[in-house]
């Protein structure tokens, strides 16, 4: 696993101080939305319960590689693709093969907008949920309208 904190680092510096990327070890969490919930409110999300949404690894680096991409509220290039793609595969791979991922959103691959429940107070945004049996972290992206 890539060191954390020179991820969280290059994310912040590309797509913005805004960006919510934390990790913190999980110990062998049971997965459930209470647990999530927790790990959100403890960096700064809201808690959504039952509305985490489980994704396979594939659309949650999918999903990363957009909305590091583009802005939320306009699809405006932020970053190139390949950039954004390449910072999403390191987040995937700070947990381990058998991790499970979490959205907020209702994304889906090729689509050009979707549905959320939101995690902060701004206007958009959409965020990766990951927890394996060390480690539990989250990517969360927010714009304004």
């Amino acid at each position: 696993m890539e060191k954390s904190h020179q991820l969280i680092a290059d994310i912040r510096r590309r797509r913005g101080t805004d960006t919510v990327v934390a990790f913190e070890p999980a110990g062998r969490l049971s997965v459930d939305p209470a647990v999530l919930d927790r790990f959100a409110a403890l960096v700064g999300l809201f808690s959504i319960g039952d509305q985490w949404r489980e994704i396979t690894r594939e659309a949650a680096e999918s999903l990363a590689t957009v909305v590091l991409a583009r802005d939320l509220a306009y699809s405006v290039q932020l970053m190139p693709d390949a950039e954004a793609r390449e910072l999403a595969k390191r987040f995937a791979r700070e947990f381990a093969p058998d991790a499970r991922f979490f959205t907020n959103t209702e994304y889906t691959a090729g689509a050009s907008s979707w549905g959320w429940m939101p995690l902060t107070e701004s206007t958009f945004d959409a965020g990766v949920l990951g927890v394996d049996v060390s480690t539990i972290g989250v990517l969360v992206v927010q714009d304004e309208d």
